[in-house]
């Protein structure tokens, strides 16, 4: 009994049904009949996996774990791709007559793996292609001035940083510079070695004079020992004998040549003297040129330091700018399938549409029926 009332409700709304149907085909018809070819373009472009664009200033950039580098790149350049911004950039380069939402409705993209597709659709080949050229060319410069900025931005702190890095250091060199002409230095520390070895060569030769001065001393006792014996030899000779006569010019002769080493003992004491004096005048300026020492070391571990943070910031700006241009130039993506004028347009879809619009236009008839059938029956007298 229940499906005799389905088929009878059905049959007597027939009309409607038919009638829906027949204008959901129309419809189709008008719309496939009225509506512009449609053709699509495509740009591939591959991940390039890249070092992080951070520069480390103190110790290496540690990399985020919990994300892939690979999905991530893709699915940010997806965005940049698909936003407002580039699609009116795109809009102002092709001199299209379109707004950006229109444009971006027939834009899609497509990710496989380490690879990225962008796809675009247009009423022509030539607009089609034009683009996704486009839109791809601007998304990746957005793209890589964003994530180069990092490095753009760490890249001017370190040129300002190596600029004033560069200043201390010639200020430290100019004061070391300005220590070693003061005090008539080429090197201190060859000086300290000239003068030490100078001491040690006074020192030496003191000692030397001073040996002499011994065998002099020496010389001079014997001489007068040898005197006296001469001496009395000749006061036991007879008197105006030859004997007598040799040992009295034997004495004199000693006597003659003691003279002579008292003499030299009294120069070779006033020498001992001189070089007492000029050691101690060397070893003064030896003791001056050491306490000059502790001023040109700390001058000198000035300028190392100095030289030491200037490299350390050349060496990280110009990381920062090997960075900003690999990000800028080639980084993140490249495109491997540049964009191909289509040769036709994408293959009609009237008839899928036309199966799926018919059938929903059924069922749509077929609850219509009921419900128009439901609100009869509640009205007063419509049951016998």
């Amino acid at each position: 009994m229940n499906l005799n009332r389905f088929g009878a409700i059905i049959w007597k709304r027939m009309w409607m049904i038919v009638l829906l149907f027949a204008v959901t085909m129309i419809v189709i018809l008008l719309g496939t009949l009225t509506a512009k070819p449609v053709y699509e373009a495509a740009v591939r472009l591959q991940v390039i996996p890249m070092e992080s664009e951070q520069v480390g200033l103190y110790g290496p950039v540690r990399s985020n774990p919990t994300s892939d580098p690979i999905d991530l790149t893709a699915f940010q350049f997806s965005q940049i791709v698909r936003s407002g911004p580039v699609a009116w950039r795109t809009i102002a380069q092709l001199g299209l007559t379109m707004d950006a939402t229109t444009l971006l409705r027939g834009l899609r993209t497509l990710q496989e793996y380490d690879f990225v597709t962008v796809i675009s659709q247009a009423d022509s080949p030539q607009t089609a292609e034009a683009i996704v050229n486009a839109q791809v060319e601007r998304a990746l410069t957005a793209y890589r001035a964003d994530r180069a900025r990092p490095a753009v931005v760490t890249g001017e702190f370190l040129t300002q940083q190596l600029t004033e890095a560069e200043q201390t250091l010639a200020a430290a060199e100019n004061d070391l510079l300005r220590f070693n002409l003061n005090h008539s230095l080429e090197s201190l520390e060859r000086e300290i070695n000239a003068y030490q070895d100078t001491v040690r060569g006074l020192r030496k030769a003191k000692d030397d004079t001073a040996l002499e001065v011994s065998r002099l001393m020496a010389r001079i006792s014997a001489l007068e020992a040898e005197t006296a014996a001469a001496a009395a030899h000749a006061a036991t000779a007879t008197p105006k004998s030859d004997a007598e006569a040799s040992a009295n010019r034997r004495a004199d002769e000693l006597r003659a040549a003691a003279s002579n080493a008292r003499t030299e003992l009294a120069g070779q004491r006033a020498l001992e003297t001189e070089f007492d004096r000029t050691t101690a005048r060397w070893e003064t300026e030896l003791t001056s040129l050491i306490g000059l020492t502790v001023e040109q070391q700390r001058l000198a571990r000035a300028v190392k330091q100095s030289q030491v943070n200037r490299d350390l910031l050349s060496n990280k700006a110009n990381e920062a700018r090997l960075k900003q241009q690999q990000g800028l130039n080639v980084g993140y993506l490249k495109i491997v399938e540049p964009a191909r004028r289509p040769d036709q347009p994408l293959p009609n879809r009237t008839l899928q549409i036309a199966l799926v619009g018919g059938a929903l236009s059924l069922v749509a008839g077929v609850v219509l029926a009921f419900i128009f059938e439901f609100i009869e029956s509640l009205r007063p007298g419509s049951r016998q």
